[in-house]
């Protein structure tokens, strides 16, 4: 059993989804049932999240799909904005840190449009140190 500890920092050229040419962006991913989420920065394609996320009984199977999304009024559908996913089993010994490309939240392929993550992520077994080696 372990954990894993992911921290959001911030997203840049995120795609324009609102008619005043910004969007309103958060991510979002499950695991093991339980829904994790970023808070919404408003009106920006370039947003700074500093979310950090512990997600605790993992076997080291799992895959994650971290989302961003346009956060739209109750009344209209919340636009997706770009996917990465992310496998439990490929996160190094040392953890990982750095820009992620999001691909294509239709597609799910590569796309120039779709903007990048930056993530720290880092596993950490039961009675081990959470500290990230790298």
């Amino acid at each position: 059993v372990m954990f894993l500890h992911l921290y959001v920092a911030e997203a840049r050229g995120l795609p324009v989804s609102d008619n005043h040419g910004r969007s309103d962006p958060y991510l979002k991913f499950k695991v093991n049932g339980k829904k994790y989420r970023t808070g919404t920065v408003n009106e920006r394609l370039n947003p700074i999240w500093t979310s950090h996320f512990t997600v605790d009984k993992l076997k080291g199977d799992e895959e994650l799909e971290l989302t961003v999304w346009d956060a739209d009024s109750r009344l209209s559908k919340q636009d997706l904005l770009g996917i990465y996913p992310m496998k439990v089993s490929k996160i190094p010994d040392e953890g990982m840190c750095g820009w992620c490309s999001l691909l294509d939240g239709e597609s799910k392929q590569p796309s120039l449009e779709t903007g990048e993550l930056r993530l720290m992520a880092w596993l950490q077994k039961e009675g081990g140190k959470p500290d990230m080696k790298a």
